[in-house]
């Protein structure tokens, strides 16, 4: 099956300007201000689990090497 993507074609760049309006659109919106808070706030949760299990590896390869 081959797929045939045409340069002359319109559709795409309509497809990704109404893309990127609906995002900032929403963005600016109270719900947009939401989303950005609750994504800092899971990134910076993710970010220290994996800080703190990356220690926890990092001290338990020393405690095995030395016993």
């Amino acid at each position: 099956m081959r797929f045939r993507i045409n340069p002359t074609s319109v559709k795409a760049p309509i497809g990704c300007g109404l893309s990127l309006v609906l995002f900032g659109l929403i963005l600016l919106t109270p719900v947009g201000v939401f989303l950005v808070k609750a994504v800092g706030y899971v990134s910076l949760v993710v970010g220290l689990t994996l800080a703190a299990s990356g220690l926890y590896y990092w001290m338990a390869r020393f405690r095995r090497r030395h016993y």
